[in-house]
């Protein structure tokens, strides 16, 4: 690995706290730029916020999308289920052609972040008032 740049980012949203360990970097021997985000830190949700399927033909993981809420409690973690293919992991490492594709792709993975932290802040904030609601 090549020329590497290391970031963490805190995103909270009211309790729900998820903070990122960012690494940008240029594979010095394909040429191929690299982004690394990990959850490193995180309170009120589930580090394994990155949805992987895996490919039943060839047994490799591929990385979908940002989980959403109903993911976080419906997918298990680090490897599927028998008679699934999706699960979640904590890491997201990806290659791009161009600086340009690895950074639009962060920016994105960002914003996707923050709608999770958003709505399972209202997911949490809505089973609080029910369950306060049922047993007053």
């Amino acid at each position: 690995m090549g020329k590497c740049l290391i970031g963490n980012t805190k995103m909270a949203v009211g309790d729900v706290l998820i903070e990122l360990e960012i690494k940008k970097a240029v594979d010095s021997t394909s040429g191929k730029f690299t982004l690394r985000v990990q959850v490193v830190r995180y309170q009120n949700i589930i580090a394994e916020i990155f949805v992987f399927s895996r490919n039943p033909t060839d047994g490799l993981d591929y990385f979908s999308n940002v989980s959403s809420p109903s993911n976080l409690t419906s997918y298990p973690k680090n490897s599927p289920a028998v008679g699934n293919v999706y699960f979640l992991e904590h890491t997201v490492e990806l290659e791009f052609n161009t600086v340009k594709e690895r950074d639009e792709t962060l920016e994105l993975l960002l914003i996707q972040i923050n709608n999770l932290k958003k709505d399972w802040e209202l997911v949490r904030e809505t089973l609080t008032s029910t369950y306060n609601v049922i047993i007053s």
